[in-house]
């Protein structure tokens, strides 16, 4: 399924906002689903962390510093997913390797 705006198989937001949480969602077709919220966060501002993204069948596993932080079910077909976007205010370094993102990622306040 190459990038595009208008297909987007997992969006992995963390926020800082009051005491921190994740929101996940799919888009298809140009159009947000119903978000996914875990009332938890994972990372703290300043402190480095890895992150691991494993593409099983039937969900995204995501894992924080060798634990695992959440399950996202598909949305759109698996078999078409085919590559990954990382965007923000992070510094990273990334290996995508039979279904796993690899990537030390500092997590920094964008405003510094």
């Amino acid at each position: 399924m190459g990038y595009n705006d208008n297909e987007i198989a997992f969006h992995f937001n963390p926020r800082f906002e009051e005491s921190g949480y994740v929101v996940c969602n799919t888009k298809q077709l140009g159009t947000w689903g119903s978000e996914e919220k875990k009332m938890q966060m994972p990372f703290q501002k300043g402190s480095p962390f890895e992150i691991c993204f494993e593409v099983e069948s039937s969900a995204f596993k995501v894992m924080v510093n060798k634990n695992i932080f959440m399950e996202y079910a598909h949305r759109l077909p698996f078999h078409k997913f085919n590559g990954i976007s990382i965007k923000g205010g992070t510094v990273h370094r990334a290996l995508v390797h039979r279904g796993w993102v690899r990537g030390p990622v500092p997590c920094v306040d964008p405003d510094v």
